[in-house]
């Protein structure tokens, strides 16, 4: 047990000089001057002590030496039970100081004959002047109200200004050691959990974690255009080899398509000359017609016709020369029609192999630029195939999926642990505010 300035039990106009006691709970002895050393000049002092140091034997030798009565207990306490085991006597007295005087208030309890198996005699209380050994009270009335005169304190209030003050530093002060214990559990468990890092490489390895996705996806990115690239490149060479068969195909439709027409165009044109024979054969009857008797025919100079009778009709042969120079153009149109079509095919088919064949020089250089790229990208995380660019993201997924989860616990220890320290310092605050109150006394 051990006093230490921090505050005063009592009213500023009582002060005490001296406590004594003897054989009270489980202290043999005691004599305490307070008017010697630290306390004497500290004015303000606590008891301190561990569980068990008997700190509250004091506070009841004091009590029952100016009160008959002791101070840590709800209830009147038993006297027996106030004496220690296998003693036949105790007491408690206390010399304090007023501005009238000093003076000394003792309580006693014996048994008959002073032996611990002696029948419990009645409790006896004095209050006499210090130096002179004046008794002014021997009676417990009397003793209550002489102290209460003296000191301004009756039993419930100095126990509230000494016992109580005592319980309730003692609270905050529990409380103060409560707080301090979970800032430091939380500082503990912020430190576990970022494992000798700080804070601000767990963020870090965040980030880096982050720029590692934006580098898989730009690689996901160029391995797919790459890729979709080589299909198209694969394509366009189908496509190119399948068009120059279509051409070769069409040239020789168009070659056979021209050999028609022209075909067709000498089969007009023999149709429409004999047409305008057939019509010259009848104008020449026409003419015939009109000769007289005797009178030569003016192609051969004879009087006899030379084609038939004059009144032969000539109409049935110029009509089916009309029907064949008919026939003839409808065939040679269709024929023309046909070889321009074809030609027209054979265009559009160089004109798609042309465009082929470009984009196909295009892709050549494109693939170069995004194989170059592709490169970069992957030996910077050494992945060249789509699998282990599957793989890759998956793991890196659940990375992030655990650093997010390991952030967020962070977050909340450190809420935690600014939270824990906030209180250490309101009960800090509280008990330096309660230190002060007992102070300036009751």
């Amino acid at each position: 047990m051990k006093f230490l300035p921090s505050y005063s039990f009592f009213s500023p106009s009582m002060r005490l000089l001296r406590i004594k006691f003897e054989n009270l709970n489980s202290l043999p002895s005691g004599d305490i001057d307070l008017a010697m050393g630290a306390p004497a000049g500290a004015g303000i002092f606590a008891v301190t002590g561990p569980t068990g140091a008997e700190k509250a034997t004091l506070l009841d030798a004091v009590t029952l030496a100016l009160y008959g009565r002791a101070a840590c207990h709800d209830k009147e306490p038993n006297p027996e039970n106030m004496m220690s085991g296998d003693t036949g006597a105790c007491h408690a007295e206390v010399l304090f100081e007023v501005p009238c005087g000093r003076y000394l208030a003792r309580w006693e309890l014996r048994r008959a004959l002073g032996k611990a198996d002696g029948a419990l005699q009645a409790a006896t209380r004095t209050v006499a002047e210090d130096g002179t050994g004046t008794v002014l009270a021997e009676k417990n009335d009397e003793a209550d109200r002489l102290v209460e005169e003296l000191t301004g304190l009756d039993y419930e209030r100095f126990r509230r200004s000494a016992l109580l003050a005592q319980e309730e530093l003692a609270a905050a002060e529990s409380a103060q050691r409560e707080a301090v214990a979970q800032a430091e559990r939380a500082a503990s468990a912020l430190q576990s959990l970022l494992k000798g890092r700080t804070a601000e490489e767990v963020v870090a390895e965040g980030a880096r974690l982050d720029a590692k996705r934006v580098t898989l996806t730009e690689l996901r990115a160029a391995m797919d255009k790459r890729d979709g690239i080589a299909t198209e490149a694969s394509r366009l060479a189908n496509e190119e080899t399948q068009l120059v068969g279509e051409i070769e195909v069409a040239v020789q439709e168009h070659a056979a398509m021209a050999q028609e027409a022209e075909a067709q165009a000498a089969l007009l044109e023999a149709a429409r000359a004999g047409l305008e024979m057939e019509e010259r054969i009848a104008d020449m009857g026409d003419r015939r017609a009109q000769l007289t008797e005797g009178q030569p025919c003016p192609l051969s100079d004879s009087p006899e016709p030379s084609y038939g009778k004059p009144d032969a009709p000539f109409s049935p042969a110029i009509e089916e020369a009309r029907r064949n120079l008919k026939a003839a153009k409808t065939a040679n149109d269709s024929a023309v029609r046909e070889a321009r079509l074809a030609a027209e095919g054979v265009r559009r088919l160089e004109e798609r192999l042309s465009e082929a064949r470009k984009r196909r020089g295009e892709l050549r250089w494109q693939q170069a630029a995004d194989h170059e790229l592709f490169e970069k990208l992957a030996r910077s995380v050494r992945i060249f195939t789509p699998e282990a660019l599957v793989e890759a993201l998956e793991a890196l997924e659940k990375s992030r999926a655990t650093h997010e989860k390991l952030v967020g616990e962070i977050h909340r220890a450190v809420e935690r642990k600014h939270a824990a320290e906030e209180a250490v310092l309101t009960v800090q605050g509280a008990l330096a505010q309660l230190r002060e109150k007992l102070a300036g006394g009751v």
